[in-house]
């Protein structure tokens, strides 16, 4: 995803890295039928949450989540019609 999407997307709440440093370095896009299930796995295991899960225009309910090393976790399930 190009840097000022993801910046847009998330609020403006990460930095992304243009280099090796403490900034955000990857995304990881997981898409499940359970996402309420994962999103309190990861609270659990202490990942920040970046943005809640809502339904987002690409027809996807997405949570954005920060590991400790700084990867953003996009936990996803398909907007059921």
């Amino acid at each position: 995803m190009p840097i000022k999407s993801i910046e847009t997307l998330l609020e403006n709440r990460i930095q992304v890295a243009s280099k090796t440093d403490n900034k955000v370095k990857a995304e990881l896009y997981l898409v499940t039928d359970a996402i309420d299930k994962y999103l309190e796995r990861a609270k659990l295991l202490e990942a920040e949450i970046l943005s809640y899960a809502k339904e987002r225009d690409w027809g996807h309910k997405v949570a954005y989540l920060l590991d400790p090393d700084k990867h953003i976790i996009a936990i996803a399930e398909l907007i059921k019609k």
